[in-house]
C-alpha cells in the first residue's frame, strides 16, 4: 500500500513551493529535501532538472554536502535551474524573487531582521507617494533589487571591490528587466528613492552611529520600518508584484 504524503509533500506536488519552504523553515522536519523534489517529478512536474538529485555526484544538501556537479547553475524553488553564465527568462519567476528577498536580511544581517523584500516594498510605497499615478515607476522601485534573489545582497563596499560580481549582477538585471518589462527610464528616480530609504534605515536601525557618506543631501522620509517576518515580507512583496504583473498582462 502506498504511503500517504505529508502536508509539505502535498504542497510541493501542488506547486505551492513558497508555502512548502515556509513550513520547512518553521521546524526541523524528517522529510529529506531531495525526496520532495523526486515526489514532485514523479507527479508529472514541469520543474526541469530536478531529476539531477538522483545523480550520485550530488551530495545531500541537508547533510551539509556540496552540490559540486552543477557548474554555473543553482537550483531554485520554483523554476528549476538558474544559469549564471547564461540566465534565461524561463528560469526566473516572481515567486522565487519574493521568497529569496524575504529570506535575505539587509546590511549583511548585521542588524535586527529587516529583509530586502520589505525594503523593496517601502521603495514602492515611497514611489507611489512621490510620483502618484506612475505605476511603471512604482513597479521599477519594487523590483530594483530583484537580481539579488539570484546573486545575493553584497555590502556596497564589497560590491565595489568585485567587478566580476557586478558584471554578473548586470546580466541578471537585464534578463529580469526584459522579462517584466521594466524600463531603465526610471533609473534616476529609483536611485533617489533607494537612497531615501537607506537614510531612513540608517536612522531607525543604526541611530547611534555616525553619519554615512553620501546621505547628507538626501531628503528625509517618514517611512517607518516594520521588521516583518520573512513570511510576511514574502507575501506582501508577492501581492504587490502580482498586482503590477496583472496590470501589465504578464
Amino acid at each position: 500500500m502506498d504511503r500517504e504524503y505529508t502536508t509539505i509533500e502535498k504542497m510541493v506536488i501542488n506547486g505551492e513551493f513558497t508555502k512548502a519552504i515556509a513550513e520547512i523553515s518553521k521546524a526541523v522536519v524528517d522529510v529529506p529535501l531531495e525526496s520532495l523534489f523526486k515526489v514532485h517529478k514523479q507527479q508529472g512536474s514541469t520543474w526541469d532538472g530536478v531529476a539531477r538529485f538522483d545523480d550520485p555526484l550530488l551530495s545531500d544538501p541537508l547533510d551539509g554536502g556540496t552540490v559540486s556537479s552543477m557548474g554555473n547553475k543553482i537550483l531554485t524553488a520554483s523554476c528549476g535551474y538558474f544559469d549564471y553564465e547564461n540566465p534565461q527568462p524561463e528560469s526566473i519567476c516572481i515567486e522565487d524573487i519574493a521568497l529569496a528577498l524575504s529570506n535575505t536580511c539587509r546590511f549583511s544581517g548585521l542588524c535586527s531582521y529587516y529583509s530586502v523584500a520589505e525594503h523593496s516594498v517601502h521603495c514602492l510605497r515611497l514611489a507611489q507617494r512621490m510620483y502618484p499615478g506612475n505605476e511603471e515607476l512604482a513597479f521599477a522601485a519594487l523590483m530594483h533589487d530583484a537580481a539579488e534573489s539570484y546573486v545575493a545582497d553584497l555590502p556596497t563596499p564589497l560590491k565595489a571591490m568585485c567587478p566580476s560580481y557586478r558584471e554578473i549582477e548586470a546580466r541578471v538585471e537585464a534578463v529580469i528587466a526584459n522579462k517584466y518589462q521594466i524600463s531603465s527610464e526610471w533609473h534616476k528616480q529609483v536611485k533617489e528613492i533607494d537612497l531615501m530609504m537607506l537614510k531612513a534605515e540608517k536612522d531607525q536601525l543604526f541611530p547611534d552611529t555616525e553619519e554615512w557618506d553620501g546621505l547628507d543631501d538626501i531628503p528625509d522620509t517618514l517611512e517607518p520600518l516594520y521588521n516583518d517576518t520573512p513570511e510576511e515580507a514574502c507575501g506582501e512583496f508577492l501581492y504587490e508584484a502580482q498586482l503590477h504583473l496583472d496590470r501589465k498582462g504578464i
